[in-house]
Order: C-alpha cells, then structure tokens, then sequence
C-alpha cells in the first residue's frame, strides 16, 4: 500500500492481492455456538456461516475459522 486514505478517490491505488485459506485463531469471553463471514468482496454482501474449531493453549481456550479468500476485508463474527 502506498497511500492510507480510507477511499481511494481518483481511482489511482492497485488492487490487493487476495489471500486464500487465511487461519484466524480468536479467545472469546463466551462460548461460541457458530461463526459467520460477511464481505463487500462476496456476489452478495449477506453473512454467510463458517466452519470453526475451538481449542486450548497457554493463551486459554480459542476458535479457529479459515476464510476461504480475503481481498478488501471480512467482518468474521461468533454467535
């Protein structure tokens, strides 16, 4: 990235280069019962349900989800 503006007004800036099968690992406050994904780089902006793991380490307990590609950005969210 060569410039941080939020909005890249006169159409100047690359495209990303999007990352696939990206792992995030997250230590919740609550038990998780589900994980979902929402992205303006899907056809359809609607939260679509993920798979997830959970997991413990020295850090406590945590949940895995894999996003199958990210360009611009994801909301990943837990119910």
């Amino acid at each position: 990235v060569t410039d941080t503006s939020w909005r890249d007004t006169n159409a100047t800036q690359k495209a990303p280069t999007t990352v696939t099968n990206l792992t995030l690992k997250y230590y919740p406050l609550r038990t998780v019962h589900a994980a979902y994904v929402a992205s303006p780089d899907f056809t359809t902006v609607r939260a679509k349900p993920i798979a997830y793991t959970t997991g413990s380490d020295s850090g406590g307990d945590y949940v895995t989800v894999t996003l199958p590609s990210l360009a611009y950005w994801d909301m990943v969210f837990f119910k």
